[in-house]
């Protein structure tokens, strides 16, 4: 591509003169409404939607156009408010590189209806996946089967032409399929790897970490040791990492048993003096988080670090009403003994108001 062309993606980001018979969406705010038209367009909606998908079926003015939302609604808006819609037949697909128009509302249209329509969360946008929380639980989609597909999935791409047509039988969009990228670039390219997790608070940047951490340490067969590790007693401190039933001359020559343990244990840790309630987010991390593995030239875990910054240290003795300050706070207070009204730590005056006398207390994390 020369330097002086634009992506196609950005050409068709603008709309020139919208004809009869395209689809668009409208700015709601900016179109001239009357209260019976904006009521029935919009029913009684708590949130009114910023844009609606109309056809246009007609010209008004040189800049209107009339534009039909549904049998019996036409509105006259003015081309400046509105955007080209994409037809219904693109409806759905894993990647929005392959829609015909990338503008807001298209993209936000496409990936509530993947969720509304198909219940997956996950879409591509080329190299990115883009995530909706949800909220709510979803264990099938984590399952050992679905990380043993896109494990299988992500190694066959890796072996294959990168710049050829995707393969049809590919599994959808999903979180495990980025870990598994990353993982075969890591060995093939034999060159660092970063994946980058971002999003507004509750967009679910906690867990997906702890989701692509999984996926890394299984991917380098330290899953079913950890696995074991916390079903076995641990013998003496010098051999910390070795079940007591398990001689250390029959252990796998995988990753060291000790690393993924570790790694899985730190996130408590972490989480209770860094994360809080908030009024969005029951497990919102008030600070950042740089996470660091290592591996062998063989592709097996061999350590790795954790770097925190930025901490909102201004939590710890203010907080905005219906949130709360850091777990460990609350979880030291859960633990001491139930006659709390002949127990005062030391800590407690920088604990929130609502911590004497709460009756959630018991609630705390």
């Amino acid at each position: 591509m020369k330097s002086h062309e634009r992506p196609r993606s950005t050409l068709r980001r603008t709309m020139e003169k919208p004809a009869a018979d395209d689809m668009v969406w409208m700015c709601v705010s900016k179109a001239r409404l009357s209260d019976d038209e904006r009521k029935s367009l919009l029913g009684d909606e708590e949130e009114p939607r910023e844009h609606v998908r109309g056809r246009v079926v007609g010209s008004a003015k040189a800049n209107e156009r009339r534009v039909r939302v549904r049998d019996g609604l036409e509105l006259v808006i003015h081309t400046d408010h509105m955007v080209p819609a994409n037809p219904d037949i693109q409806d759905g697909v894993d990647d929005v590189a392959q829609l015909s128009h990338l503008n807001e509302p298209s993209l936000l249209h496409h990936i509530a209806s993947r969720y509304l329509d198909k219940e997956l969360i996950y879409t591509r946008a080329g190299p990115v996946l883009v995530a909706m929380n949800p909220f709510m639980r979803l264990p099938d989609l984590y399952a050992d089967s679905q990380l043993a597909t896109y494990q299988k999935s992500t190694a066959i791409s890796a072996g294959a032409d990168s710049d050829g047509p995707r393969d049809e039988a590919a599994p959808p969009p999903h979180v495990y399929e980025v870990a598994g990228v990353v993982y075969n670039s890591l060995r093939l390219r034999g060159a660092s790897q970063s994946v980058v997790i971002n999003g507004e608070s509750g967009s679910g940047k906690t867990e997906t970490t702890k989701i692509i951490l999984r996926f890394l340490t299984y991917q380098s067969g330290g899953d079913e040791i950890s696995r074991k590790l916390h079903r076995t007693p641990r013998i003496h401190a010098g051999t910390l990492w070795r079940p007591a039933d398990q001689p250390a001359s029959r252990l796998p020559p995988t990753t060291h048993p000790a690393v993924p343990n570790y790694r899985a244990g730190s996130n408590p840790v972490l989480e209770s003096f860094g994360n809080c309630v908030t009024q969005r987010n029951h497990n919102s991390s008030r600070f950042g988080k740089f996470v660091r593995l290592h591996y062998s030239s063989a592709g097996i875990l061999s350590g790795g670090s954790v770097h925190r910054y930025l901490l909102e240290k201004s939590r710890v003795v203010s907080q905005e009403e219906s949130e709360r300050s850091y777990h460990a706070l609350y979880q030291l207070c859960a633990g001491v003994n139930r006659r709390r009204e002949s127990f005062t730590p030391p800590i407690l005056p920088i604990l929130p108001r609502a911590i004497a006398g709460n009756p959630t207390l018991a609630d705390a994390p």
